[in-house]
This record gives C-alpha cells, sequence and structure tokens, in this order.
C-alpha cells in the first residue's frame, strides 16, 4: 500500500502537557493541554482514515506521537473541536522539538504509524548531527615571537591575527610610534596606548577581513605591513608578538639620528625643563655675582686697612757704611712683619747673601725697579759686585 509522509521540525519549540485519568477507546486515556482525550498505546491502533495529520507533542514527562483525522471507523475519543485525534508516547530521548507530519494513505493505520515514528528517528538524528557540527569552533593558537625586516623595495609583510586576540608590534628600542594609518579602521582596531612609545596593538573585529597598516616612526621611518584574520586558514596559529626593524640603511642611519617628530606634551615638558634649568641658571648667577661682590668689598676694605695701617708696620732699623752703599748704589733697607726690601739705583745688580754665623749665602728674592724683596726678615746681610762689597744688619730690639 503507497502512501507519503512530509515532516518538519522547530527545534525551538516547547509545549507542556498535564496528564489525567480519562477512558477512550476501551482503557485509560490521557488529555494534552489542549484537552483532547488519548488512548494508551497499549490499546489497538488506528483504522482506515481518508487523510490523517500527525503531530509530534513534547510535554514535560512525555513525548506523544498524535494523529488527527476527518474520517475514522474505530473507536476513539472526541476532542472539543470535534476532530478525532489517537496518540502515542514516545521515549524522552525523541523530545528535541516539535514535529509536524501529513500522512494520506489507504490501509491499515499500524503500517502508517510505524513509518512515521522511522521517519521521526532519522529527522532526530539529523537534528543532533548538525548542532554538533556547527558548535565547533577553531580554537588559535599564539606563535612564538618573530622579527621582521621591512625594506622599501619589497613587498610588505603579512601579519596574521585571529578574532579575540591582541597582536604586539614592537619598533626598535630607539624609536616611538608617532602616527598610524590603517587601511580599514572599521573592521580592525589598532590602538597605540596613551603616552608615546615603540609599541602598538591590532586587533580584528571581523572573520577572514584583510587590510594594510602604515606605521610612522618619532625618527621618520615609515613601516608598511599587511594584516590577515586566519579564522578560515587551516593553520590555527597567529602572531602576538612581532619586532620590527629597518632593512634599508637609510632607515638603520636615522636610528643613530635625534627624533624629526615629537609629541606636542613631549615639546612642552622639554620647553618647560628648559625654562626651569635657565631660571635656576639666573638665579645662580645671581648668587655667584652676590657673592663676588661681597668679596671684592671685603678685599677692597682690606686692602683700605692694610694701607692705612701699613705705615706704621715699617721698621726701618737697618745700618750700613753710607760712603760704601752710595758708591755701590744703596738708598735704602727696610721691613715689615713679613718682608725685607732694599732700594737703591745700581748699575749693575749686586748679589744679596745672608750672613749667618760670620758666613754667608745666596738666598731667594725677587728683583724689579731697583727694588729687592726678600720673603722673610733678615737678619744681617751684604751686597756685591766683583770686589765691592756692603754689608748691613738690624739694630735695636724691636721687632
Amino acid at each position: 500500500m503507497n502512501f507519503t509522509a512530509t515532516v518538519s521540525y522547530d527545534t525551538a519549540a516547547t509545549s507542556t502537557a498535564t496528564t489525567q485519568a480519562g477512558h477512550g477507546n476501551g482503557g485509560a486515556m490521557q488529555s494534552l493541554e489542549n484537552d483532547t482525550t488519548v488512548s494508551h498505546p497499549s490499546h489497538s491502533p488506528l483504522e482506515d482514515a481518508d487523510e490523517t495529520s500527525v503531530s509530534h507533542i513534547p510535554t514535560a514527562s512525555a513525548t506523544f506521537l498524535c494523529f488527527e483525522s476527518r474520517t475514522y471507523n474505530g473507536r476513539v475519543s472526541h476532542g472539543k473541536d470535534g476532530r478525532r485525534r489517537w496518540c502515542q508516547r514516545l521515549p524522552l530521548s525523541h523530545r528535541p522539538g516539535k514535529a509536524h507530519a501529513t500522512i494520506t494513505e489507504r490501509g491499515p493505520a499500524v503500517k502508517r504509524s510505524l513509518l512515521l515514528l522511522a521517519t521521526t528517528g532519522l529527522a532526530l538524528a539529523a537534528t543532533t548531527a548538525t548542532g554538533t557540527a556547527n558548535g565547533q569552533t577553531k580554537h588559535l593558537q599564539p606563535n612564538a615571537p618573530r622579527t621582521i625586516v621591512v625594506l622599501d623595495s619589497d613587498t610588505p609583510p603579512v601579519i596574521r591575527a585571529g578574532l579575540l586576540q591582541s597582536t604586539l608590534i614592537m619598533l626598535p628600542a630607539e624609536e616611538k610610534v608617532a602616527t598610524v594609518f590603517g587601511g580599514d579602521t572599521v573592521s580592525w582596531v589598532f590602538d597605540g596606548g596613551h603616552v608615546a612609545s615603540r609599541y602598538i596593538s591590532i586587533k580584528p573585529k571581523l572573520a577572514n577581513s584583510t587590510t594594510d597598516i602604515h606605521i610612522v616612526s618619532d625618527h621618520g621611518n615609515e613601516y608598511t605591513l599587511q594584516l590577515r584574520e586566519i579564522s578560515s586558514d587551516s593553520d590555527a596559529h597567529f602572531d602576538s608578538k612581532v619586532f620590527i626593524t629597518p632593512g634599508d640603511k637609510a632607515g638603520k642611519e636615522k636610528l643613530a639620528e635625534l627624533p624629526v617628530f615629537v609629541p606636542a606634551a613631549e615639546a612642552k615638558e622639554k620647553e618647560d625643563q628648559l625654562q626651569k634649568e635657565v631660571s635656576a641658571a639666573k638665579a645662580a648667577a645671581a648668587i655667584e655675582q652676590k657673592a663676588a661682590t661681597a668679596v671684592q668689598k671685603a678685599a677692597a676694605t682690606e686692602a683700605e686697612q692694610y694701607r692705612s695701617s701699613y705705615p706704621g708696620q715699617l721698621h726701618f732699623d737697618y745700618s750700613w757704611d753710607q760712603k760704601k752703599g752710595t758708591t755701590l748704589g744703596i738708598q735704602q733697607i727696610w721691613r715689615d712683619d713679613k718682608f725685607t726690601y732694599l732700594r737703591g739705583h745700581f748699575q749693575e745688580t749686586p748679589a744679596l747673601y745672608e750672613l749667618k754665623d760670620g758666613k754667608g749665602s745666596l738666598i731667594n728674592f725677587d728683583f724689579s725697579n731697583g727694588l729687592y724683596t726678600v720673603p722673610k726678615t733678615v737678619e744681617m746681610g751684604y751686597l756685591a759686585i766683583g770686589k765691592q762689597k756692603v754689608e748691613f744688619k738690624r739694630v735695636g730690639g724691636g721687632n
């Protein structure tokens, strides 16, 4: 006997039912929430029907497979709407959702119910397999940090990025990120932080998206990179950290030079620091000038005091042979508390000796414009030129 069945599932659908004692088809009955009474599955199956509508109803305690017919020759309880319905309880494992089926056939109802049960089981298995396949997700793995050499003449290198993952790009230690130009700023996030540094983070927001990025450093180097999200790749490894270094000679030379771009905040900070240093230098210079002025005043005061008191410190207490002295050119001999002075008008500079224990010895002195200055008090001595000799000595007991 030929018949057709159409089954559809709505896995999101839910329904509830209550059970109560009833009668119908010669045995106990169960009532669903629409108040349709059904026969227990141990009773005789549904007989012939011209057209039968089938429903799969999940409840809190069981699942019922129901047949509804307008023409029914056997015994069955009637629902409130006048339609006739027969239901069979299914195991709890067949309760993923709600199924609806329509069967058109001629013949015993038992064959019809068996085919519907088989169709329902296949649909449930297919639904379970589909849900498992859709639930599988790829777990991304970070690569070890790597170094990329950027050459202006080469194709920009590719950075592998992953959804919900951040890739950190690091410039050389001598450089900082001055500005960043991103191709797709909607599907990608570029984060350089809140302070100037050598770091920039990239993060994709859309699977399988691609874009490019241009990083300009404070030394004037420009690094271009290609970015690719790898969700559809067979290789699930993404770049976690990438070190960037220039490969061109000009780029390497720029690293040793001073930065050409300085952040406004940093420039302001340096300007303020310079102003502080200038102010501090001016203050120090003023203090030094004040101290120098004080020293000069003190020196002038001391010199004035010395000049005013110096004549009282001079002692003219030396004697010598005036006749021989005049012949040699001696004019005056005196001392103070530190020095001995001899002044004369000499044709030739005489040698100066100090006498101790009757013996003469040369002593140190300064001579300028006919003035001898000996850095000590000479008690006795003489001047000599050739065979000419004039002795002198201190007289009296004064200091």
